[in-house]
């Protein structure tokens, strides 16, 4: 299994909007910044994190998880081979060119190459128990 689309729903849905308020508003900092983009931190972003965390306990462990700005590619890592990817703003792509919409979650268990112009993304390494 590479690559599953899951539907966001109920709590995670309502969290993952206003983090996405949050960034479009600018109530966020930037850390660890890179030439391809940075982490998004900040008071009001970690206690969203910490909701989205507990949102998704039902289904998930999260061993961690935060959200990033890109601006262009990405390589994204996955040492724990279960890695949830939650597109937030923009519309980052595969590889082959499929696009990642917002309104969807995707598991991988694998890392994934990703591309698009001024993207935003929650990424959550999962721990073993989780596997849909």
């Amino acid at each position: 299994m590479a690559l599953q689309q899951q539907v966001i729903t109920g709590a995670m849905k309502d969290i993952i909007t206003r983090i996405k308020k949050l960034i479009q508003d600018e109530k966020v900092t930037t850390e660890e910044k890179k030439s391809g983009g940075w982490k998004y931190g900040g008071r009001e972003l970690e206690t969203e994190i910490e909701l989205l965390n507990a949102a998704m306990s039902s289904e998930y462990k999260v061993l961690e998880c935060n959200a990033f700005h890109f601006i262009n590619g990405a390589n994204i890592r996955n040492p724990t081979k279960r890695l949830l990817m939650i597109p937030v703003n923009g519309t980052p792509k595969l590889k082959s060119g499929e696009t990642l919409p917002s309104e969807n979650c995707y598991y991988t268990d694998e890392g994934q190459l990703l591309f698009g112009e001024r993207w935003d993304i929650i990424l959550a390494a999962l721990a073993e128990k989780d596997t849909p």
